[in-house]
């Protein structure tokens, strides 16, 4: 057998099985580092959470208080996917760092900085002082 082909059988089984691998971020971003990856940036209230077609898959309705890089409508859907899929919750208030996928949906994942706002004041303490404020509203 091929290498290809035994990576993947390997993944197939692994699917098969319910078996999924875990996300590993190399490092947790900070402030700056969060911010340039990103194609945007919001901080808003989860108004509504519908899980995808595929386990881990979620994509949340975001009340969208504050926004940079990125003009965004004061709702917004966010969507996540794959081993490294980001939990939303329900009314949990969230500082979010996304990118727009080929469908042009906004994306997040777990390794990109994301954090309840409670525990986000570094970040914002950054967002306030380089980071380029976008407008929210219907578009």
């Amino acid at each position: 057998m091929t290498a290809r082909f035994r990576a993947l059988a390997l993944a197939a089984a692994m699917l098969a099985s319910g078996t999924a691998l875990a996300c590993r971020c190399p490092a947790e971003p900070g402030p700056a580092q969060a911010y340039k990856r990103a194609e945007g940036v919001l901080t808003g209230e989860v108004v509504r959470v519908d899980a995808g077609a595929y386990p881990g898959e979620q994509q949340a309705l975001v009340k969208v208080q504050q926004a940079w890089k990125l003009p965004l409508d004061s709702e917004q859907w966010v969507h996540t996917r794959t081993t490294c899929a980001y939990s939303f919750v329900q009314g949990a208030q969230l500082l979010l760092y996304v990118f727009r996928d080929s469908r042009q949906h906004l994306q997040t994942r777990v390794c990109m900085g994301n954090r309840p706002l409670d525990q986000a004041r570094p970040y914002l303490d950054w967002l306030d002082r380089h980071g380029k404020p976008a407008p929210v509203g219907s578009r």
